[in-house]
């Protein structure tokens, strides 16, 4: 079964991540924007959410933010 996730904020990227954790491999994200790129704003990331993103995987990176020096 083909997935398309329309949009690839927050929230469709970790429906993807989930989605294929659950073994749905066949996943499609359309992104109308060009780039992803930093918008200069912040989001706040609430203690469960981030406990589902150390599953997934991605949480790694969330404390880095996006500055260069990783």
């Amino acid at each position: 079964m083909k997935i398309a996730i329309v949009g690839g904020g927050i929230g469709g990227m970790t429906l993807a991540l989930s989605l294929l954790d659950a073994g749905l491999g066949d996943v499609e994200i359309y992104e109308s924007a060009g780039a992803i790129k930093e918008l200069g704003v912040g989001i706040n990331i609430l203690p469960h959410a981030v406990r589902e993103l150390s599953e997934l995987g991605p949480a790694r990176s969330i404390g880095r933010g996006c500055d260069s020096d990783g």
